[in-house]
């Protein structure tokens, strides 16, 4: 059943919303009431699209948004000291 856990995880990361019951054009509305401070941490290399990353950051007011280099969907495991300074880094300000 590998494949189509592939697949459908693939058809997850690519899908405009992740937020069950909510259309394309309001699925990001929940992310507003987010009032904690937020780190938004994605790959450059990233499978989800760049554009999404963006508006999710943009969605929660003062969201931090970190672009790691080099770095996939699997950046902890690929870039695990850029990725836990970046978090450190937000955590400790």
């Amino acid at each position: 059943n590998w494949e189509v856990f592939r697949d459908e995880l693939l058809n997850l990361w690519k899908s405009p919303c992740y937020f069950e019951g909510f259309s394309t054009e309001n699925c990001l509305d929940p992310l507003e009431s987010i009032a904690a401070p937020t780190l938004v941490v994605a790959g450059e290399l990233e499978v989800i699209e760049l554009s999404h990353t963006l508006e999710i950051a943009d969605k929660i007011q003062g969201a931090e948004l970190k672009l790691v280099p080099l770095a996939s969907h699997f950046m902890p495991i690929g870039r695990p000291f850029v990725t836990s300074k970046i978090i450190l880094n937000f955590l400790n300000n």
